[in-house]
């Protein structure tokens, strides 16, 4: 007989006696259980998956049983728990923490051992990102340790921005389509507030606010001021509002219906002016806890949470066992619980066949590949595999594992687990529900798979970018009218400004993206007499001035690797922003028919986001940067000293594009960047040990290009940095006062002329 148990943390391990026959396993399990609606929930997930696993193995001569170790993630020390668990031989897996924030204290101490850590319910790109990736440390490839269960967010802001379009929009020809978003300034909101103006570009929707906010009542606020402003003609356009908790959700809904019975006298017309939630964790226990009173002013509101897919029939099954609609939580639960036991089996497969008592008892890379290969998926297979959560349809699974054939892919209570094969963890499949509160009730109005249907389609959920036609579209709205026979004088000589406008640890990916169109440069000819290069020496140095783009790039500084030592001009602690522009109007003054590349990576803000357009300063208050005014009397007067015979601007920070909007109509000035007005840009390559990004993607694709290609054509350049940059639309400003950006190449401002 096989012994189920699950032992609490709290009330000290289980002490129960394993059949002969047995083999068992630790699992520790960190999750949310000082909830006691949340811990009755999770309890009986564990239980129901033990007696299914337990079924499976009836009659097996030898069998397998995994013993929960309970922690509750509300009260313990995360960060000590974390180091705890990840170097205990006895833990065969950690599962959990169930929060973002919770997950990015525990996996910096996974990642140093490969712990296998599974997360049922993490959704946050970053961290996804960071983690769920393999990494190279000097010249060898780490195995993966993470293994997220959910899409990121990523795939649910597409996906509610989706429904919005084809539901409400196909309903107002008349109107335009606007949204707002409001979203928890915390690791889980912050890809809502990142990928929300990247999706409403993708769909022609006008964002009216992208907010964050970091308490309750900075929601209401926000919310309140947003409806305050609203103009007639926006009355129709849609809010998306994040929330963490039933109560939250509940002051939104009740704050709305005041303000419009204020204005119209009538709150029932409020459900016509839609709000949708995204909210997880909603369960009827939740709603119940909020009293009647708000049960009967929630009847009717919408949402969407990342969930089960119902052809699996876990959703069904559930709701006859136990009367309720299962929670996300708890479906990502049982599969996590599933996934960990076929890995041990395959785990005991691979022992058995080295017959060596001295294969490692708990191998944590090994477990690792155990948990890719039983969930290992062929995309070009046709078919979806079979759910295997029920005790009976288990009981085939494990007996093909035991004979060593696999049925290829994994589908539990949730629906297929497919992790993609380049990142090696990120699952690509996920069913996400479109609810409706109903008396008290949660209603499923819909569900939506990748693509709005359950297809197939393993791919990265951040890896997502323009689309060739759009990309081509998009240039050639840019530059359009080109033919207007610009005539520059002869080119005389070739200067650059490079120029890190930020500071510190965090930072060090612009100190690279400097130094990487620095070494370009170099490499094109140019000497150190007309470069200029501002970066944050302390920095720098902080890394005995070995500074690489990832792990396996060159040290950029120079001086080994091959490439000549970057001598760095001014260290930005020294200068200002109107420093810059002085710079600027000084490197060629009185030398007609000069060419000046002006590089800047940093931060930026825009009007839209609550700031001036600028490319920020080291930290500076709003206004205090490099702003798009200045950028614009800049070029003015450089053009009137003779300055520049062209100026070709290449800009790395967040919505860069408002600044260098202010470039347009001056005659021979182009700038490309990487973000639109109402964007983020995005870092690359993280480093796991120092805990910082290493570079910029949109950057790295200008540098890799021209190096490879210097005659590449602007229109090729854009278009590789347009299909290529993840998350963000790049984008060509003052196109139709600059050239033919068909036929003419950057090349004369990267390789050096010989000048006669």
């Amino acid at each position: 007989m096989v012994l189920i148990a699950c032992s609490s943390h709290e009330d000290g391990p289980d002490n129960s006696t394993p059949s002969s026959n047995e083999i068992v396993k630790t699992v520790a399990v960190v999750a949310p259980i000082g909830d006691a609606a949340t811990k009755t929930r999770l309890e009986r997930m564990a239980q129901w998956f033990q007696d299914n696993f337990r079924e499976a193995q009836q009659g097996d001569s030898t069998q397998l049983r995994l013993q929960i170790e309970w922690h509750n993630e509300q009260t313990e020390d995360l960060t000590a728990l974390s180091q705890q668990l990840a170097s205990r031989d006895d833990i065969l897996a950690v599962i959990g923490p169930f929060s973002n924030e919770s997950l990015a204290l525990f996996a910096p101490a996974c990642k140093r051992t490969q712990k296998p850590l599974i997360a049922p319910t993490a959704t946050s790109e970053e961290i996804i990102r960071r983690y769920a990736v393999p990494t190279i440390t000097g010249q060898q490839e780490t195995s993966v340790f993470l293994w997220p269960l959910c899409e990121t967010d990523v795939r649910l802001t597409e996906t509610m921005m989706d429904h919005y379009v084809t539901q409400t929009g196909k309903n107002v020809e008349y109107a335009s389509l606007c949204c707002a978003v409001f979203s928890p300034a915390d690791s889980y909101g912050r890809t809502f507030y990142d990928w929300a103006p990247f999706h409403a570009d993708n769909m022609g929707i006008i964002m009216q606010r992208n907010e964050q906010y970091a308490m309750t009542s900075d929601l209401l606020a926000s919310m309140n001021d947003y409806l305050d402003h609203l103009d007639v003609i926006d009355m129709l356009s849609t809010n998306f509002c994040v929330v963490e908790t039933a109560q939250q959700l509940y002051e939104v809904v009740r704050l709305r219906k005041e303000w419009w019975k204020d204005y119209f006298q009538d709150s029932s017309k409020e459900t016509l002016y839609r709000t949708y939630f995204i909210f997880p964790w909603l369960s009827e226990e939740g709603l119940s806890d909020l009293g009647d009173e708000a049960i009967k002013m929630l009847q009717g509101y919408q949402g969407f949470s990342p969930y089960a897919d119902p052809a699996t029939g876990f959703e069904q099954a559930y709701e006859e066992r136990y009367g309720v609609k299962p929670t996300f939580a708890e479906c990502k639960f049982y599969d996590a619980l599933l996934l960990v036991g076929l890995a041990a089996f395959e785990y005991e497969s691979i022992k058995s066949l080295n017959d060596d008592e001295n294969f490692p008892a708990a191998s944590n890379a090994t477990f690792n590949a155990c948990i890719f290969q039983v969930a290992y998926y062929d995309n070009e297979e046709e078919t979806l595999p079979e759910s295997v959560w029920t005790a009976s349809r288990l009981r085939n699974h494990i007996h093909d594992l035991r004979n060593y054939y696999y049925t290829g892919g994994l589908c539990g209570a949730a629906g297929t687990i497919a992790f993609d094969i380049e990142s090696g963890t990120q699952v690509a499949l996920t069913t996400y529900v479109h609810w409706q509160i109903d008396n008290g009730q949660i209603r499923h109005l819909a569900y939506y798979g990748p693509d709005g249907k359950q297809v197939v389609s393993p791919s990265v959920a951040w890896e997502v970018y323009y689309d060739e036609d759009t990309a081509m579209k998009d240039f050639a709205a840019m530059a359009k009218d080109l033919d207007l026979g610009w005539s520059y004088p002869a080119l005389t000589d070739q200067y650059a400004v490079l120029v890190q406008g930020s500071e510190g640890a965090t930072n060090y990916r612009h100190l690279a993206d400097v130094l990487s169109v620095y070494q370009l440069l170099r490499k094109g000819g140019f000497d150190d007499d007309h470069i200029i290069l501002i970066l944050d020496r302390q920095e720098a140095a902080r890394h005995d001035n070995v500074i690489r783009a990832s792990y396996l790039s060159d040290d950029l500084m120079g001086g080994t690797d091959g490439l000549p030592r970057a001598v760095v001009d001014y260290d930005n602690h020294t200068l200002t922003a109107s420093d810059i522009a002085d710079i600027l109007k000084n490197v060629s003054v009185g030398v007609d028919g000069s060419n000046v590349l002006f590089y800047w990576s940093g931060h930026g803000r825009s009007y839209d986001n609550g700031g001036s357009n600028e490319f920020e300063w080291l930290g500076t208050p709003g206004g205090q940067g490099f702003t798009g005014d200045l950028l614009r009397q800049t070029a003015n007067e450089m053009l009137t000293v003779g300055g520049y015979r062209k100026l070709l601007v290449i800009a790395e920070p967040c919505y860069a594009e408002a600044t260098v909007n202010s470039l347009d109509g001056i005659t021979g000035a182009l700038a490309i960047v990487g973000a639109s007005t109402a964007e983020q840009s995005w870092a690359d390559n993280w480093n796991s040990e120092g805990l910082y990004w290493m570079s910029d993607r949109f950057t790295q694709n200008v540098v890799q290009q021209l190096t490879a290609n210097p005659a590449i054509t602007y229109r090729n350049l854009f278009l590789y940095c347009a299909q290529h940059t993840l998350g963000s639309h790049a984008k060509i400003v003052n196109a139709t006062n600059f050239g033919n950006l068909y036929t003419d190449s950057p090349q004369e401002f990267i390789i050096k002329k010989i000048i006669l």
